[in-house]
């Protein structure tokens, strides 16, 4: 949506009404505010908190209207994004979204999760919260159920259809994916040998290989990350050729653990081979 806008109607603002409370940025008002066409800075975008809504939910309304329109002061069209529902304690989150719409004078575009879910219950969800908007006199603008199975897309558009616009994106499993780097970072691992740049590869699968050479090979998938010990130089060396051959999917690392080292002949090997991975 924000892509679109900066293609239409130039000058585009992004407004976060809630964002995560610590100090730590909201991720996802960082990532919109990356777009080449906003020129807004992060605290202008960034409404109140959730200790805020919970402390004082009118005080928090009427900061949150303030602060939108300071932020859309010189903008041509503003993209509200409302809460990620990461507060699981307040069963209230969708409505007091709702009600922040209504204050901004903000037509909604509903996002149902479709992972994990049939056409019917995605509709149910759907309707659930188009009753509550419709309770708060809100506008709807269109449904996008996200994340659905992809056998399902077309099941989930005809249970979605009415009144507006009803869209299903399938589920793509490389924008929840880890990357190498958070891999090694979460087990507390070194970087042994390879392009340290290829860290930031996502990790689509991973794979314990403590099987036989020929086991390992039949469950290797693109973008998979290989868990071995390391005093299994047989595994080692048949994913990295498997890695380097073009009739084996290519991988996104290999994890040693175990604490051995590895042979220095092995080693020599590996480093000969110049794989990126």
């Amino acid at each position: 949506v924000l892509d679109l806008l900066t293609r239409r109607v130039g000058h585009v603002g992004v407004f976060r009404p809630i964002v995560r409370t610590g100090d730590r940025p909201d991720y996802v008002l960082e990532l919109l505010l990356d777009h080449d066409g906003v020129e807004l800075p992060y605290d202008l975008c960034a409404g109140v908190t959730y200790d805020d809504v919970h402390n004082d939910p009118d005080g928090a309304m009427s900061a949150i209207v303030e602060r939108y329109h300071e932020a859309a002061r010189d903008c041509a069209a503003m993209v509200v994004v409302g809460s990620d529902h990461t507060d699981v304690g307040s069963p209230t989150e969708f409505s007091y979204n709702a009600r922040i719409a209504v204050n901004l004078d903000a037509p909604v575009l509903l996002v149902v999760p479709g992972r994990g879910r049939g056409p019917g219950e995605i509709r149910t969800s759907a309707d659930l919260a188009v009753a509550e908007l419709a309770a708060q006199y809100g506008r709807l603008l269109g449904i996008v159920a996200n994340r659905v199975d992809a056998d399902a897309l077309g099941a989930v558009r005809a249970a979605l259809a009415g009144a507006v616009p009803a869209y299903a994106i399938p589920d793509e499993p490389l924008l929840t994916a880890p990357t190498v780097g958070d891999l090694l970072e979460a087990c507390d691992g070194t970087l042994r040998s390879g392009d340290p740049a290829m860290l930031g590869r996502e990790a689509l699968d991973v794979l314990v290989g403590a099987m036989t050479v020929p086991h390992v090979l039949d469950h290797l998938v693109d973008g998979g990350v290989v868990i071995t010990p390391s005093d299994r130089s047989d595994v080692l060396l048949g994913v990295l050729m498997a890695h380097a051959s073009q009739n084996f999917p290519s991988l996104a690392g290999v994890f040693l653990n175990g604490g051995f080292e590895v042979p220095a002949q092995v080693e020599r090997l590996v480093d000969g081979l110049e794989l990126r991975l």
